[in-house]
């Protein structure tokens, strides 16, 4: 392939685009490539910032969201070369932390309090793992227990297999939920139950059915979240709040703004609990950790009732945003 002279994505030629990052088309099974996508924002393709696939948003929201409550869960895990705690292999990722909201199906974001988690038809609850009480107990054990008790608080039997959990990437999640249900095998049919109600928000943002032009081909929650809720147009639909929703979503004011972040602190406090360090910090450390990970949930929630009323909005010809609106249908 000939690239010299080809510095930036619009000098790209159009057989060379063409031949390696083909559109899809409407009915095609496969994902619409992100980064054509991508690619045609570069070249000047497209004047509206939101690109929107009707057809398959609506689809998607149909086929996945349908069985309430919703449960938007979010594990913080962390691993090690040499062991930190009880039964745990080299390199193990250890499930130490959870948020998760329920969300009920005529929920109202206007009613919830985000301080409390509570109100609106949306509920939060969380667990997190404390090194100076558990000393050097495997967390993982008291995160299924923990789980278990909250679920029932909130009225949710998990064997009747009536709600969804929805979240973000889903290889993740099921990855420590199946290695959980290997390790503890008496937990094994509720954990296998969990994971097997799981739904996958990325998708809406992986196969491309909603890209905005300032994702620039990327589609992590760190991206997707904030880009649409601090787009104008997006903003607008939460005027009636009365709170700001994107000042619940700020990363930036607290102590702990990324996932690598997360996990060196929980790996502190396990080293400072080892070595009999000094614990001053161990309370507000693990109060920061709550709090990142209560808006990573949180995020997912918000980002679904973006999509929702998206689509309520197409359905009543209503949408207000400015976008390129496809119809790819979704296999």
């Amino acid at each position: 392939i000939d690239v010299e002279g080809i510095e930036k994505i619009k000098d790209i030629p159009f057989g060379l685009l063409e031949d390696k990052y083909p559109k899809v088309k409407a009915k095609t099974p496969y994902k619409r490539s992100v980064a054509r996508l991508q690619i045609d924002y570069a070249r000047g393709e497209f004047s509206k910032d939101h690109h929107l696939e009707i057809k398959a948003l609506k689809s998607l929201l149909e086929q996945d969201y349908q069985q309430f409550p919703l449960i938007f869960f979010d594990f913080e895990s962390f691993s090690y070369p040499v062991p930190l705690v009880r039964d745990m292999k080299p390199w193990q990722q250890i499930c130490c932390q959870y948020s998760m909201y329920i969300v009920q199906e005529n929920y109202e974001l206007a009613k919830h309090d985000f301080q409390k988690g509570i109100g609106g038809g949306i509920s939060h609850y969380e667990f997190i793992g404390n090194p100076k009480k558990d000393g050097f107990n495997n967390p993982s054990l008291a995160l299924i227990k923990s789980l278990l008790e909250q679920l029932k608080e909130a009225g949710i039997r998990w064997q009747d297999k009536r709600f969804q959990v929805v979240v973000y990437n889903e290889v993740f999640e099921k990855s420590r939920l199946k290695e959980m249900s290997a390790q503890y095998p008496e937990y094994s049919e509720f954990l296998d139950t969990f994971s097997e109600r799981v739904v996958d928000l990325y998708k809406f943002f992986s196969y491309g059915l909603w890209y905005h032009k300032d994702f620039h081909g990327f589609t992590s929650l760190k991206v997707t979240q904030p880009t649409l809720i601090n787009d104008q147009q997006i903003k607008n639909w939460y005027q009636s709040l009365n709170y700001d929703l994107s000042e619940t979503l700020d990363y930036k004011k607290e102590l702990i703004q990324n996932g690598e972040e997360a996990l060196d602190v929980y790996k502190t406090l396990l080293r400072l609990v080892h070595r009999h360090g000094d614990l001053t910090l161990h309370d507000k450390l693990l109060a920061s950790l709550r709090q990142y990970c209560k808006i990573d949930s949180w995020g997912t929630v918000v980002l679904y009732d973006i999509i929702r009323r998206a689509v309520t909005k197409i359905d009543s010809q209503t949408l207000d945003i400015e976008a390129v609106v496809d119809d790819l249908l979704l296999k």
